[in-house]
This record gives structure tokens, sequence and C-alpha cells, in this order.
């Protein structure tokens, strides 16, 4: 589809060369993408007419203009926490803000604010704590 879109800037182009893969514009592979945008950026003369054509096609990816252009991916955060707990109903509580928030990750937290606080172990008077490690 793509390169019947780019059929009126000519064969003579750079990814237009018989000699050179059509689909290495567009691949999956980061070193040919790459190896890709160097021929453009060296060898072409239409890098703008071809960035017009990327936004007229709405390409979301591939190399156009001598440039490099990743299909967005979802975010992981949209399905789970920054911890990585998904976010399904018995995990999730919204705040009086209505921001959500992951509830294993806030208990996380008590227990380790928790466990930081002193016990009254700590905070009794040196007498005590012998009386206290007798019993």
């Amino acid at each position: 589809m793509i390169r019947e879109e780019l059929e009126w800037l000519g064969s003579d182009l750079p990814c237009r060369r018989p000699d050179r893969d059509p689909d290495m514009w567009h691949s999956d592979d980061p070193d040919e993408r790459e190896e890709a945008a160097d021929i453009c950026r060296d060898e072409c003369g239409f890098k703008k007419q071809c960035l017009q054509l990327r936004l007229a096609v709405k390409a979301t990816h591939g190399v156009w203009g001598g440039k490099e252009f990743a299909a967005k991916k979802s975010r992981p955060y949209d399905r789970t926490c920054p911890h990585g707990h998904p976010w399904v109903p018995e995990n999730t509580g919204h705040n009086p803000a209505g921001r959500r928030y992951c509830r294993v990750c806030a208990g996380e937290i008590r227990l380790a604010e928790l466990e930081a606080q002193p016990t009254l172990f700590d905070e009794a008077p040196p007498q005590r704590r012998q009386l206290l490690k007798a019993s």
C-alpha cells in the first residue's frame, strides 16, 4: 500500500531502487530502519515531500524523509500500576479527588510505615526494657 503511494516520486529514488528491499523502510527490525534512514539522509532529495506524504497517508511508523517513526504501543500503565499490579476492581481504589490508586501498593506502603514506627519496646525506658525482655 505505502509503496504504491510513493509511486508519484519515481523509481530513481533510493527507496524505489530495484536493488533495495522496499520493506526495509517499514521494517520491525531497528537495524534495517536505521540503514534505511541513513540511505534517505545521504541519497534522497525529496525529504520534505516524503514527510508530507507521510502525513497525507496517515502513516504511523517507518522511515519517512530520513526520519524514523515508531508506531505507538499501548502503555503498560493503562493496564497496570507503576509496580505491575493489574488495574482490576478488587485492586483499584479511588482517592477523594477521583484519582485511582493501587490497593496492593497502598497496603505495602502502609505495612512499611508500620514497620518503621517505633514499638512500645523501643520507647520504653531502659529499666522497663529489661523487665519486658525477662517476661
